[in-house]
């Protein structure tokens, strides 16, 4: 574990470097550098001051989700319909940069993402795989036989198959299907609810077109069992991925809109950066 007197050390180095600095380029990036070391220094001093706050505040930090619904008076568990519209998520909303430590620590080991077909799930799925090094699993492959559309497997088999992968030490496991994803709940350290509204739902599954060889008439029938996700009261449904982000007792994040999905993604890349950078430069 490398400590906060650490970090402010490599600070302290660019600190002088900056001092000798004479061209522009050299001043920007030994400043950034300075910058970045100074800030995980007092992510590592705050997280030991504030030990009792994260631990029982752990299951609900939601900044992306769940504040921009306070700043609009709405219960954040509230049934938001097929369009009801979102405002941008205020910089004032996002977690302090002391916070994002133990996200990025949550979101490195097992994840769950839920939400609507055509929310993007299996996209946010791939770009945080990229920042954390975690592989994914499509809950596609485990519901459905082969490379067939429409060919289900046994629900036994594919319960079982689930519990296989989550044994494993980490992931990221992503899909629809609500009574799938609770069999791996029990071992993640995170979940992700894409709760977003139809226009964007529907907008997502125009744009990805058929997969695994359905057919157009396959594809309007997913578009009119989407369009029920607000209707519904199985587990693959608002009611039931509800339950699921309810009781999911860890970290924990209800998106509403593509953009909150964005700053999620560029919170976690740039404390990666920096402390990637700390690493190196330490010849860690």
């Amino acid at each position: 574990m490398i400590t906060a007197t650490q970090y402010r050390a490599k600070a302290a180095e660019y600190t002088e470097l900056l001092k000798a600095a004479r061209l522009p380029a050299e001043t920007r990036e030994f400043r950034k550098r300075e910058q970045s070391y100074l800030t995980l220094a007092e992510n590592e001093e705050w997280m030991a001051d504030n030990s009792a706050k994260i631990d029982s505040r752990g299951a609900d930090e939601n900044w992306y989700g769940e504040a921009i619904l306070a700043q609009q008076g709405k219960h954040p568990l509230g049934c938001q319909g097929p369009d009801v519209a979102t405002q941008s998520i205020a910089a004032s909303t996002r977690p302090h940069a002391s916070a994002v430590r133990p996200m990025f620590e949550s979101l490195s080991q097992r994840t769950v993402i839920i939400g609507n077909s055509g929310a993007g799930k299996s996209a946010l799925a791939e770009s945080l795989s990229a920042l954390v090094h975690v592989p994914v699993i499509d809950l596609d492959l485990l519901n459905w036989e082969g490379d067939e559309y429409g060919r289900k497997r046994d629900d036994d088999a594919a319960r079982r198959m689930t519990l296989d992968v989550s044994a494993q030490p980490r992931w990221i496991i992503e899909g629809v299907y609500g009574w799938l994803a609770e069999s791996a709940l029990p071992r993640a350290t995170a979940l992700i609810w894409l709760d977003f509204q139809w226009s964007l739902c529907h907008a997502g599954l125009l744009a990805r077109g058929p997969r695994r060889g359905a057919t157009d008439q396959d594809g309007a029938g997913l578009l009119k069992w989407a369009q029920t996700y607000w209707n519904r009261q199985t587990s693959s449904s608002f009611a039931g991925h509800s339950r699921m982000f309810t009781n999911f007792p860890r970290t924990k994040f209800r998106l509403e809109n593509r953009e909150q999905a964005t700053l999620l993604l560029a919170d976690l890349r740039a404390y990666g950066a920096a402390h990637a950078a700390f690493q190196w430069a330490a010849g860690e």
